[in-house]
């Protein structure tokens, strides 16, 4: 029986205050470090670099479809923060109505996809998605990969399905085990699988040779401790309890039992889901909370088919369990904006310099408040916008990096984290 409409309303609406309630502040976030660092590949890589790379999905450039975006809202606003963080929260929301649809699909159960958009959109592990434009790149990924199963399970021609999959891996390495778990669903078009599966070996390979993979955080491990490790970690982020080498081996024989005894193949797709979506992270260092938004569904859709009840009390359950959680793990964000604001204030002082470096010049900063870190060469370097232009920046022992210019026809002081004329 259908359900009355004002029922969906007070539930979307409910979560849709409940959401803008913890996340709302993130409009009014700033940049982070990661930003810098980002925004300044994607410039110097450029948009023709850019477009080959997201062809070239197996390159070995890092997450270029994350780089479009940053290259675009960079073009577009500069450093202007008010747009990306506006974008970024539009995605999340899009992301939300990816999630319900695509689930909706697969389970043919509105109430059971309202309850995992519910459980996998609003959760307290997820503050640095909200709170931080670094995230970008998981954002990305969640909503390709659930575009990419929504087109899959609908029977979309191939091409889409293989160009959805396509943006998910130039978004993050996340989606790489994606055709596993849609391997399980029911009625399996056996040759996109195919497609899809060579399309991920494809992409492990290039992305063994990028620069990533030489950073020792991103430097797997094979090993049981570190798979212990790292499982601990994650489940722990996404139950918010504290886990035991023994309750991972038993919840996770527990629910490949449940799965091979109830023969179901959707709580088999949402196993594989939780778990394969984890892979990527399991062998090196144990990331921080955020990195579950996409495992996140599966474990939401999980717990949601394997509950016995009305599918519609599963949903209110489920809405109360968020609102609940959020009212008591609100206040970690103002950490997150509290740690944006010295680079930030950066980035607003060098706004109100009036200088505009001639083209080919070149400018020093001296009192480099990031030091031994490349923030503060980055950002001066995308505050000018103009790729001749050459900057350095002196450390606080005296000595200047950079572009290593012979001579400096401009010159900024940085006092106490803000840039001025000397």
């Amino acid at each position: 029986m259908k359900s009355p409409r004002y029922l969906d309303r007070l539930y979307w609406a409910c979560l849709a205050i409940t959401w803008v309630w913890f996340a709302g502040g993130a409009l009014w976030a700033h940049f982070s470090t990661d930003d810098t660092n980002n925004l300044f590949t994607y410039w110097t890589l450029g948009w023709g670099g850019l477009v080959k790379a997201n062809v070239l999905f197996f390159s070995p450039v890092v997450r270029p479809m994350g780089g479009v975006l940053y290259h675009a809202l960079y073009s577009l606003f500069g450093l202007a923060i008010l747009p990306y963080r506006v974008v970024c929260l539009a995605l999340i929301v899009i992301n939300a109505a990816l999630v319900y649809f695509a689930t909706r699909e697969i389970t043919r159960e509105h109430w059971l996809a309202a309850a995992v958009t519910a459980l996998a959109s609003v959760h307290p592990s997820l503050w640095l998605i909200y709170y931080s434009n670094g995230t970008l790149f998981d954002v990305l990924c969640y909503g390709f990969v659930m575009a990419t199963v929504l087109a899959y399970a609908r029977g979309w021609h191939a091409a889409w399905v293989v160009v959805l999959f396509a943006a998910a891996l130039n978004s993050k390495e996340m989606a790489v085990t994606l055709p596993v778990a849609l391997a399980v669903l029911p009625r399996p078009r056996w040759r996109v699988m195919a497609g899809l599966g060579a399309m991920s070996v494809a992409f492990a390979m290039g992305k063994a040779m990028s620069p990533l993979a030489t950073v020792a955080a991103y430097h797997p491990v094979y090993s049981v401790a570190r798979f212990m490790e790292t499982s601990r970690s994650l489940l722990g982020h996404v139950f918010l309890t504290q886990f035991s080498d023994a309750a991972v081996v038993l919840l996770y024989a527990a629910m490949a039992v449940h799965v091979l005894v109830t023969r179901s193949r959707l709580r088999a797709f949402a196993f594989v889901m939780a778990v394969a979506g984890f892979a990527p992270l399991n062998f090196i260092t144990p990331r921080e909370p955020f990195v579950v938004y996409l495992p996140l569904c599966g474990w939401a859709l999980y717990v949601v088919s394997a509950v016995r009840l009305h599918p519609r009390v599963i949903a209110v359950v489920a809405l109360v369990a968020v609102m609940v959680l959020m009212v008591t793990m609100k206040g970690r964000q103002q950490d997150v904006i509290g740690s944006q604001a010295p680079l930030w204030r950066l980035v607003e002082s060098m706004r109100a310099v009036p200088l505009r470096p001639e083209p080919a010049s070149c400018v020093l900063l001296t009192g480099d408040p990031f030091y031994p870190d490349w923030d503060t060469y980055f950002l001066a370097k995308l505050h000018y916008g103009d790729r001749s232009v050459r900057v350095d920046v002196m450390s606080p022992k005296g000595d200047a990096r950079g572009d290593e210019c012979a001579t400096h026809e401009y010159r900024v002081v940085v006092e106490e984290g803000r840039a001025r004329l000397p």
